[in-house]
């Protein structure tokens, strides 16, 4: 084993005849964020049913030391992995895969708040379907609220649907799940609380196009294996996404949420009229409210991407003033 990875392995429970207790990895994406991370782990040490294994890919320079000692503490198995000479997110959930061992895989996104239900209901949803049907699942997303002004403006164009929730819309933007009262079929598993079986998620393609940034990433793997599987959206799951505020700067995200949405929109969309239109508003909607929270630079990122769409190049590969903006963020 190399010196970038921590591997404690615990022993595994027998599991009645009747009913198989499934093998839960939580798998944590991080980077430069301790603090954030931290308050997360508080949120799953206190959970109901406690994972079989917590997996940190780390794109950073974590110190790790204090989080396998927590881990060890209460039996539960650590790995770490370091790819910061590879970084990305895409690239980030491939390495979950690969370095853990659960038969179901939750990744958390680190800024997340569990309530202490989450796992145990998560499972639930897993373990009552012997016949292997359900290839993902997700909790609720609490005390999200957008203001008035903003939920009009996000229906107009076309990024928010409340009669759509957990739904992939034609643009090939996701609803966030937050209003269901029951366990619900849905499309779309947002990246900050979504687990898949793991062989489900081993039969996913992440196109090369899309392994460096952070956007449509999750609608990239809940679309794969949606078409083989059911996702499943459960209210007994319930989490807060804390959504700090670090991370990339404005015009790398602004370019990331028009370009590499239009990547993923291209493969996977039909290109018809609709959908073509359905996605030039998406991007229209993306400049709108940019500018109207004076987000100058990502409104900025939007244009350019908007400009490499329908200017640029055709091969997947991100042009240079991309390559250095993102290097400078």
């Amino acid at each position: 084993m190399d010196g970038n990875m921590v591997d404690r392995r615990a022993s595994e429970p027998t599991a009645p005849a009747s009913r198989r207790r499934l093998r839960l990895s939580v798998v944590i994406c991080t980077k430069d964020r301790p603090s954030d991370l931290r308050l997360t782990l508080e949120t799953l040490w206190r959970q109901t049913r406690l994972p079989d294994e917590l997996v940190i890919i780390d794109d950073g320079r974590l110190d790790f030391a204090p989080l396998q000692a927590a881990a060890e503490q209460r039996g539960v198995a650590f790995v770490y992995h370091n790819k910061s000479d590879r970084p990305g997110l895409a690239r980030s959930r491939r390495a979950g895969l690969e370095h853990s061992t659960g038969d179901i895989l939750l990744y958390l996104d680190d800024d997340v708040s569990l309530e202490p239900p989450y796992l145990e209901a998560l499972m639930e949803v897993y373990e009552s379907d012997p016949d292997r049907r359900i290839g993902g699942a997700s909790g609720v997303l609490v005390g999200h609220r957008y203001g008035r002004l903003q939920m009009l403006l996000l229906r107009f164009f076309g990024m928010e649907a409340r009669d759509r929730e957990g739904q992939i819309l034609k643009s090939f933007i996701g609803v966030l799940t937050r209003w269901i009262d029951r366990p619900t079929e849905i499309q779309w598993l947002s990246g900050c609380n979504m687990s898949y079986r793991r062989e489900a998620m081993a039969a996913v393609e992440i196109p090369p196009s899309i392994e460096d940034c952070t956007m449509s990433e999750d609608r990239t793997i809940s679309y794969q294996v949606g078409r083989r599987h059911k996702l499943i959206g459960t209210p007994a799951a319930r989490l807060v996404h804390r959504k700090v505020a670090v991370g990339r700067v404005g015009k790398v995200r602004g370019y990331e949420e028009v370009y590499y949405n239009y990547l993923a929109f291209r493969r996977f969309m039909p290109q018809d009229l609709a959908h073509r239109a359905a996605f030039g508003w998406l991007c229209v909607g993306y400049v709108a409210i940019n500018s109207l929270r004076r987000d100058w630079g990502r409104a900025y990122g939007n244009l350019r991407g908007i400009g490499r769409i329908l200017f640029g190049p055709r091969p997947e590969q991100p042009h240079d003033w991309y390559r250095r903006a993102r290097k400078n963020s």
